[in-house]
């Protein structure tokens, strides 16, 4: 297990497969021949028939056999690999592309997208969708997939934060912590007035928030259509505080946002 590929044992399990079904076409021949044998009373043919089912029942045999002993058919070997290797070969897949993967959070991040390991499941998560797939090769393609980049337009996530924003402030009054419009308010606390519901909080990670507030800021704009504008803070304690988000850019550089703000545009 120290020196393996998922890709590479995937492919020859993909070979070993079209061997058994050229061997299986080969069964069903020889057996409509010993059929016919037996029926005709041709003890030659009937014979010759007979050893050649046996010699296909022993390379099919030997074929199945090379399958089970897989790595792939081991349940602990395959969460070893999941959690120590796919990624590295994820990694070497994007990086002849130009794409670098970096560590962020539980998960990695490429090219602003969030993709996490999930091992009870034999699955990937990108962002917010399931791959329901292990190759390295197809989850570097879906990453590159056009389908599956940032959907979020500034445009609209400007006006969903500022409804957060409101129901934010709003709740911090209620709660004897006095706030109004304009103040600022941490954005870990907007985050949890966006996905109040449960299921909402697991489809919308807190990485997948983050970086779509990189998205908005890095687009310039910072006006909601009813005249307000918005101002990121970052806190005094942004290398490592608490209530800090961070995203990664393509090159891995950190991006710090602790909270947000909207006021009037005089």
């Amino acid at each position: 297990m120290n020196d393996f590929s998922i890709e590479e044992t995937l492919d020859e399990i993909a070979v070993v497969s079209k061997r058994v079904s050229k061997l299986s076409k080969e069964l069903v021949s020889t057996s409509r021949s010993l059929e016919q044998a037996a029926a005709k009373g041709d003890l030659n043919k009937l014979k010759s028939a007979a050893e050649r089912l046996a010699n296909l029942r022993n390379q099919i045999d030997a074929e199945t056999e090379s399958l089970t002993k897989s790595w792939l058919m081991n349940d602990a070997a395959v969460d070893s690999a999941l959690e120590t290797k796919l990624m590295d070969e994820v990694s070497g897949l994007l990086k002849r592309q130009g794409i670098s993967v970096h560590r962020y959070g539980s998960g990695w991040s490429a090219s602003l997208l969030m993709l996490r390991v999930e091992s009870k499941s034999r699955s990937v998560k990108l962002d917010r969708s399931r791959l329901p797939t292990v190759r390295p090769s197809l989850i570097a393609a879906a990453v590159t997939d056009p389908r599956h980049r940032p959907s979020t337009r500034p445009e609209q996530f400007v006006e969903t934060l500022y409804l957060a924003y409101r129901f934010a402030v709003g709740s911090n009054s209620l709660s004897n912590q006095p706030m109004r419009i304009g103040s600022s308010v941490p954005l870990s606390e907007v985050y949890k007035a966006l996905t109040l519901h449960p299921e909402t909080r697991r489809e919308y990670s807190i990485e997948s928030f983050t970086r779509d507030l990189y998205v908005l800021d890095q687009s310039g704009l910072s006006n909601t259509k009813d005249g307000m504008r918005m101002f990121f803070s970052a806190s005094t304690s942004s290398k490592g505080g608490g209530g800090v988000l961070t995203v990664l850019d393509d090159n891995g550089a950190p991006h710090n946002y602790f909270a947000v703000a909207f006021r009037e545009v005089e």
